[in-house]
């Protein structure tokens, strides 16, 4: 009894509530306020009333002008129908636009009344009759700049509405309101728009198409696709258009249809595909898609034909905020504009909540709230081909503007996802940042579909990545020759912080094996709690740089539960490793004579392939496949400001390239074909190369590239052959080939043999345990030597620096074979300084294995950093302190692995830095300066040198 009295009582209170409603809605509905024209020239009109001109100052006879031969039976407020409301709004809408003179602003309040569109099969009077803007007949038509059309009440808004087949009897779709391009101030406003589409007439095409779809052509484009029940902008142009807190329901195709850009905020948009209730409902869609296809008898028509959102073409902005949309096959879909998409709640979406293709501008998504989407929640995309033609199968630069494509500086963040059985985010493009958004994990609690549609589990063996990111572009589109030319680089873009509650994150990065080459290169992931994944090819050009910090993981092959991910978990052809082997800096000036440093890095144990990745955000591999290169030395001998590499390939002949052939080549990223450019350093026949060392013998003069070989006792430099190649030239020494040279090292330790500026020695170590410094005398124009060393020990390491403040020269760190590293003294003046004496830089009983001189503080004097065999894990800086010599003064390193190399890097903010390799770890190290406590270098190199690209 007690139950039913509670039933009873809210039964009750729903129907006072709904009488209520009723009763304001009538009320606002037949109240008839005057039209005036305001103190700050704003004419306003009431939908119901506008024709009374008393009030409307000098406007009154151009009201009257225009109303001449309105029916009377429109000229009230009293008995009307739906049907008469509806042409009595026409009405209301042609004064606006034909108001003359134009008045500041015209405001056209609506009365809260139903207005029935359903018989209305013309277009309105002020559209162009132009084969086009009449052709989509539009039942109101904003023709005129600053008119706002904004219902009486927020609460209570008009409903203007249809139902029914329309003009052609047949098909069933409507423009309700149409605003023509380029308009400027113009506002829709507490309106509500309803059509007469249900779920089950989706495979209908007669209730999905425009009810005059048969004429919908213009200059040969095919328009029977694209209609809204509120079109902003058709022909082209920048819109000034903002629609706000209006409701659109059961729409034919699109709620809202934009043709450049506008503003729609604080809505609600609501298809009529229900929340999923069985497991082919995506079937069902695809089933729609190809009956509209072979209705329309076109190749395919494609998943946006019932949109929330729809938008065409880049002519300017489109900020979508605080709206909700639900229920439809897309959320909001386009193409290349410029996005602003946030605070809304996107929901119950059967294909993507965010769908957009082509070359996005800058844009923005964020603080969405999507949940219950069946495929990729955010979908963002493009193609690097414009075209399906065969020069699209070339390599691409990710960095030119004419091949940008899909998502570019877009910022993803603080979105949250719930219910996505597939990808969160499916996205291809550059320079993105996809940042501290959240996904929620399933709870089988939320999910209140007929059968767990929403559980990402529900197919265990295909598991998706919550994040994927694809050179695919984001679509699948095929050429004549049954090739997929919809391809698009994935590169530079920034994944940092994004979680999954208590569950890991996965990310999965393909370039996926078509005959497109794109890359996957520069991306980087910050953040515990998720978990990288990739395919990266072998046959790419592009260097698969993908670097984890924070916490981030990183793994080879797709995800072993995920059968979509293409091979698992490394698929033939695909890399299984990231493991960077060895490392050179390079320098080259670009076309304005700056400087662009590089590194030559060696990536994938695996594989033989040496790529150039450099601050101006090259990352290119440029030898052949398969091509061993055995890379000596790198230097600009030829002082053009490029540096070239000097190479051993499948024989002992020393070979010269040229990476780039111009500074403009270098400012393009335009690598050269070292094939065309390789010329012949020195055929040294059988003999081996022993050592080589790139020496600045005299700074008035080129850099020498100085080299030993077996079989000969002589110590080469270089000279110029006729072509202007440097090769190898005349012993700078002529030793003897009973006692070959075991190390050479450049240094500047005296003014031995100078006249002007700091010219290098350079010091070799012999067999037999002796040093000598070899060095140009400018005064007498010849080579000269003299013995440094002659004692017992031989010598196992040297490194030049200058660790002293008080210096003008290096000094000399020599280890022997014992663990004792020696500080040369001073030269004096004219005379080279001795080794295995002066000062002692290390005495402890480890062993350093590596030695390299840096200034990490840029205070002008330098640290030596160190590496000890029986402290594997840590390197050291040193230098001098109190003005003594500490090799220990703190750790650079202290890690979970041990160095592979140190090799020097100075960037273009010219700061001595140093690039490490580790064993067992995918990643390129750089130094960043020395900090009081925890470690001191970044993951990647291009952390650091990208700073200038983005």
């Amino acid at each position: 009894m007690i139950q039913r009295a509670i039933q009873l009582l809210l039964l009750s209170s729903w129907a006072v509530l709904l009488i209520s409603t009723k009763q304001a809605y009538a009320n606002n509905c037949n109240s008839a306020p005057q039209s005036y024209l305001n103190s700050n020239g704003e004419l306003v009109l009431y939908s119901n009333t506008f024709w009374n001109t008393q009030s409307l100052g000098r406007y009154s006879a151009s009201v009257n002008t225009i109303t001449a031969n309105m029916p009377l039976n429109l000229k009230s407020n009293t008995g009307m129908t739906d049907k008469q409301r509806a042409q009595q709004l026409r009405w209301a809408v042609h004064v606006a636009n034909n108001i003359t003179p134009s008045p500041v602003h015209t405001k056209l309040v609506v009365a809260s009344c139903h207005y029935d569109f359903s018989d209305e099969h013309t277009a309105h009077p002020d559209a162009p009759i132009d084969n086009i803007h009449n052709a989509f007949l539009p039942k109101l038509f904003v023709a005129q700049n600053n008119i706002t059309i904004e219902g009486s009440s927020a609460q209570s808004k008009p409903r203007l509405y249809y139902s029914g087949a329309g003009a052609d009897g047949l098909h069933h779709g409507r423009v309700l309101l149409m605003v023509q391009s380029n308009k400027q101030g113009i506002t829709i406003k507490n309106l509500e728009f309803e059509g007469d589409h249900h779920w089950e007439n989706i495979k209908t095409p007669k209730f999905t198409l425009h009810e005059n779809n048969n004429q919908l052509y213009y200059n040969g484009r095919d328009r029977r696709l694209w209609s809204g029940m509120i079109m902003v902008g058709l022909t082209g142009g920048s819109n000034d258009v903002t629609i706000d807190n209006v409701i659109v329901t059961k729409p034919a195709r699109a709620g809202i249809a934009i043709v450049g850009g506008a503003t729609v905020q604080n809505s609600i948009i609501k298809g009529i595909v229900p929340m999923a209730n069985k497991d082919n409902m995506l079937a069902d869609l695809v089933d729609a898609s190809r009956a509209l296809s072979s209705y329309l008898n076109i190749g395919s028509a494609g998943m946006g034909f019932h949109s929330g959102i729809a938008q065409q073409f880049s002519y300017g902005p489109t900020h979508v905020y605080n709206n909700t949309i639900q229920n439809f096959v897309e959320g909001v879909n386009g193409n290349g504009s410029e996005w602003v998409i946030t605070d809304n709640v996107i929901k119950e979406i059967a294909d993507h909540a965010i769908y957009i293709l082509s070359a996005m501008k800058p844009s923005i998504i964020a603080r969405n709230h999507i949940e219950m989407i069946l495929s990729a929640a955010i979908k963002l995309g493009g193609s690097t081909c414009k075209d399906p033609a065969s020069q699209c199968r070339m390599p691409t630069d990710p960095l030119d503007e004419q091949t940008r494509a899909g998502a570019y500086k877009t910022r993803i963040q603080n979105n949250t996802f719930r219910l996505i059985p597939r990808t969160s985010i499916l996205l291809s493009g550059t320079f993105n940042t996809i940042a501290n958004n959240t996904i929620v994990p399933y709870n089988p609690a939320d999910d209140k579909s007929a059968g767990d549609y929403y559980n990402p589990q529900k197919d265990p063996a295909n598991v998706y990545p919550d994040f994927s990111f694809s050179t695919s572009g984001g679509q699948t589109r095929k050429d004549s020759q049954r090739q997929d030319y919809w391809s698009n680089h994935v590169a530079y873009n920034n994944v940092a912080y994004n979680t999954k509650g208590h569950e890991e994150l996965s990310i999965f990065f393909s370039q996926r094996m078509s005959t497109r080459d794109r890359s996957i290169g520069m991306n980087m992931i910050k953040g515990a709690g998720q978990k990288v994944y990739f395919h990266a090819r072998k046959d790419s050009r592009y260097a698969p740089l993908i670097s984890v910090s924070g916490g981030a993981k990183l793994f080879a092959g797709g995800k072993s539960d995920c059968r979509d991910c293409v091979g698992n978990p490394v698929a033939s052809g695909y890399r299984s490793n990231l493991e960077p082997i060895w490392a050179k800096a390079v320098t080259m000036e670009n076309s304005s004579g700056n400087r662009v440093p590089h590194l030559l890095v060696q990536l994938d144990s695996t594989q033989n392939d040496i790529f150039l990745i450099g601050e101006s955000g090259i990352h290119e591999k440029f030898n052949t496949n398969g091509q061993v290169l055995n890379i000596k030395e790198v230097a600009d001998l030829d002082g053009d400001g490029l540096d070239e590499i000097y190479f051993q390939e499948n024989n002992n002949t020393l070979y010269g390239a040229k990476l780039f052939n111009s500074r403009n080549d270098v400012q393009n990223r335009q690598l050269s074909d070292i094939a065309n450019t390789r010329w012949t350093f020195h055929n040294a026949n059988s003999a081996s190369l022993i050592a080589s060392k790139v020496v600045s013998f005299d700074r008035a003069g080129p850099d020498q590239l100085v080299t030993s070989w077996t079989g000969n006792g002589a110590i080469l430099g270089s000279t110029f052959n006729g072509a202007g190649h440097p090769i190898a030239s005349n012993a700078i020494y002529a030793g003897s080939i009973n006692n070959p040279v075991k190390m050479l090292q450049a240094a500047d330790l005296s003014n031995a043999g100078e006249t002007f500026g700091a010219n290098q020695e350079l010091y070799a170590s012999f067999n037999d345990k002796k040093i000598i410094g070899i060095y140009w005398d400018a005064n007498t124009s010849s080579w000269k030597n003299q013995t440094v060393y002659a004692g017992t020990q031989r010598l196992a390491l040297m490194e030049a620096g200058r660790l002293r403040n008080t210096d003008q020269k290096q000094r000399m760190y020599q280890r022997f074979y014992s663990n004792t590293i020696y500080e040369s003294k001073p030269a004096v003046s004219g005379q080279l300084p001795a080794f295995g004496t002066g000062s002692y830089f290390y005495t402890g009983s480890s062993t350093s294995d590596m030695l390299v001189a840096a200034d990490l503080n840029h205070d002008g004097k330098q640290e030596m950093i160190s590496h000890f065999t029986q402290l594997n894990n840590k390197i050291y800086y040193g230098g001098e302190q109190n003005g003594s010599l500490n090799s220990t003064i703190g750790t650079l390193y202290d890690g979970f692995t041990s160095p592979r190399l140190i090799t020097p890097y100075t960037g273009t903010d010219n700061r001595e830095r140093v690039v490490t390799l580790f064993n067992r770890a995918w990643a390129i190290y750089l130094s960043e300066g020395l900090r009081s406590t925890g470690h001191n270098y970044v993951n990647y190199v291009y952390t650091k040198v990208l700073a200038n690209t983005q």
